[in-house]
């Protein structure tokens, strides 16, 4: 009787530990997943602040300016809408607005790559080199 006790304390101790074992295994995986998913959005931000910091730039240089930058490429496709005002990166997992303070930009989109921006007249082009 009292090895039976001792068998069945013992299947209780080792369910416990397994039950144990697959909460923390997934609190484990969704935080893998999360600080995955913060690391691509830390990438989309800084992306489409370079490409806004250049637009500004060209910008304030005045007409004739022209800049040539790389936008690098990430496990997600994203596309960025350049507009009057601000610059929208858009991909996987949302999107991201990011002001340039420059209102005579014309509309285009970009993706990475090689980007041209150039100042036209006062008016900023961006486009795909």
């Amino acid at each position: 009787m009292r090895r039976a006790q001792e068998s069945i304390n013992f299947m209780i101790v080792i369910g416990l530990a397994v039950t144990l074992f697959l909460i923390f295994s997934g609190i484990i995986i969704q935080d893998t997943e999360t600080a995955i998913n913060l690391r691509s959005l830390t990438n989309m931000r800084s992306i489409n602040e370079k490409i806004a910091r250049a637009v500004y730039r060209s910008y304030m240089n005045g007409p004739g300016s022209e800049e040539n930058i790389s936008l690098e490429q990430v496990e997600e496709n994203y596309t960025i809408l350049i507009r009057p005002g601000n610059t929208i990166i858009t991909h996987d997992l949302g999107s991201n607005t990011n002001p340039t303070r420059a209102y005579q930009v014309l509309n285009n989109n970009v993706t990475y790559g090689r980007v041209l921006i150039r100042n036209q007249g006062g008016w900023i082009n961006v486009s795909q080199a």
